[in-house]
């Protein structure tokens, strides 16, 4: 479990020092405390001591937070600002890097009708308010709760609870995608190792190192090994690499955190991940397509290397990320033991392993028919093995039927021959070949 720190608002400071762009500034902080401390005012309240949760990362959500509350006899009022009719408030913030000065580059939002805003909690003769916002700024947003009590211990029990309850929430079957700036938790479903068709051996290979890690905590303690380690999953697309990552979360009974590696990504979601990876422990934190990377100047495989290497302390991650082209993969990444220690190829499938995935996917067919059209798709991959099962699946609909015919999988094949010719070519217009 992470630790809670409790940190004390600074007082309104005339400037800051240079910080990291995912940090906040003191002043920019003590501005958020003076509008907190204003909008007290308004309903009366004396100026009392004001916290937040340091550590850069998201303990809890506001739902959890809100529940733990009323869990430990808090009642829970959310109320309209006084002194601004949209519960809106704008401030200039002040971003500092490498001692240069820029202003105007962001501003405070808050919003009453969703689940920031101002919110009393009481349990007899005991108040507190907590203050949620989201700051905006050219470079990055983060979501800010600032907490106003007398006393530190009464703020402390109540992020215990709610982090409590959030942690239980997040814990289960999940996983975690992070996109860009977006956050959201989906059902990992119901998946199993069953799912996943790899060359012989490569499986169980694969699953003994993963089940084996997390079940060497202390082993890697008693030994003075952090831990964490990392894996990489290699090869051209379409044969099962994310798979194995739904696998993974649906399985393991563990969080899993993704990370996509798109051209949206920044610097700053590869650390949030980092972060949130950590909080979560013991976790499976995933980055695909992780030569996404290297397209731009260096500075996000920068960030991610240094990450890597622990600059945010890992304990109880699993690392996998997943490429599309090993070709292109920084030897700072793939040569380095201490960043992925197992790399995993996985190639374009046998035909033992189609035959396998074809079974699996044609369980209402004749038993032959999986081995008969595995033997006819040398160069496919399995995303195009359930293309082909797809628009056999699709012509038997089109006929109103339940059942497929022989016929239906030597139309899809030949389509799906044609339009791996056209792919392999660098073609994308698939309208003549029947999709």
């Amino acid at each position: 479990m992470t630790d809670l720190v409790l940190t004390e608002a600074p007082a309104l400071a005339a400037h800051a020092p240079s910080f990291a762009p995912h940090e906040v500034a003191p002043a920019d902080l003590a501005r958020l405390v003076a509008a907190f401390r204003a909008e007290l005012s308004e309903y009366g309240v004396e100026t009392p001591r004001v916290f937040r949760s340091s550590g850069g990362t998201s303990l809890t959500c506001t739902r959890c937070l809100f529940e733990g509350a009323e869990g430990l006899g808090y009642r829970v009022e959310r109320l309209a600002a006084r002194r601004r009719d949209a519960f809106e408030a704008y401030e200039n913030l002040t971003w500092r890097i490498d001692g240069k000065r820029q202003d105007d580059l962001g501003r405070i939002k808050l919003y009453a009708p969703t689940h920031y805003g101002l919110v009393r909690l009481s349990r007899g003769d005991e108040e507190l308010w907590l203050w949620s916002c989201e700051v905006n700024l050219a470079t990055h947003q983060w979501h800010e709760v600032l907490v106003a009590s007398p006393e530190r211990e009464a703020v402390r029990e109540l992020l215990q609870a709610s982090y409590e309850r959030h942690e239980g929430r997040e814990r289960k079957r999940q996983l975690l995608l992070f996109d860009g700036y977006q956050e959201r938790w989906v059902d990992a479903g119901e998946h199993d190792w069953s799912e996943v068709f790899l060359p012989e051996g490569m499986r169980e290979e694969l699953l003994e190192t993963i089940e084996g890690f997390f079940a060497s905590r202390e082993l890697y303690r008693e030994h003075g090994i952090p831990h964490r380690r990392g894996i990489l999953l290699s090869g051209e697309p379409g044969n099962g690499k994310t798979s194995l990552i739904k696998v993974m979360g649906a399985q393991l009974d563990l969080p899993v955190v993704v990370a996509r590696l798109s051209n949206e990504a920044s610097d700053h979601t590869i650390r949030e991940a980092f972060e949130r990876a950590q909080d979560l422990a013991p976790v499976v934190l995933c980055f695909e397509d992780l030569d996404a990377l290297l397209d731009d100047d260096g500075h996000r495989l920068s960030t991610f290397l240094n990450l890597m290497d622990g600059v945010v302390p890992l304990d109880g991650v699993l690392v996998v990320a997943t490429t599309n082209r090993p070709d292109r993969i920084d030897p700072a990444i793939a040569k380095r033991p201490s960043r992925f220690d197992r790399v995993f190829l996985i190639p374009q499938p046998a035909e033992p392993q189609r035959a396998a995935f074809l079974a699996h996917l044609l369980r209402d067919a004749p038993a032959d028919w999986a081995a008969e059209v595995a033997a006819e798709t040398e160069g496919f991959s399995m995303a195009f093995l359930k293309e082909l099962v797809l628009q056999a699946r699709l012509r038997a609909v089109g006929r109103g039927e339940r059942a497929l015919t022989r016929e239906d999988l030597e139309v899809a094949l030949a389509n799906t021959q044609e339009h791996l010719r056209l792919a392999s070519r660098g073609l994308e217009d698939r309208g003549n070949v029947g999709f």
